[in-house]
């Protein structure tokens, strides 16, 4: 969208256009600022979780399977207890 705004605002020179064109770069600019946030936040997370893993010799979870902590991305117990199906 910012490349067909900027072609326009080139072609005609409207100050309308060119203001458009502004602001379809500020939102651009947000999103992606927006993206970068949240993959940092991700990688926090996956981090953190690394550090949950079960020691050897911990205790399992409450069905008898594996414990509840899991590394992953989808680390939640009840994930684990979808894919056990």
């Amino acid at each position: 969208m910012f490349v067909v705004t900027l072609l326009v605002a080139v072609v005609t020179g409207a100050t309308a256009v060119w203001a458009l064109c502004a602001l379809d770069a500020v939102a651009l600019g947000a999103y992606v600022v927006l993206l970068v946030h949240l993959r940092r936040m991700a990688v926090e997370r996956e981090r953190k979780l690394h550090y949950l893993e079960p020691r050897e010799g911990a205790r399992p979870g409450r069905s008898g399977g594996p414990a509840t902590y899991v590394s992953g991305r989808y680390a939640h117990p009840s994930n684990q207890q979808a894919i056990a199906r």
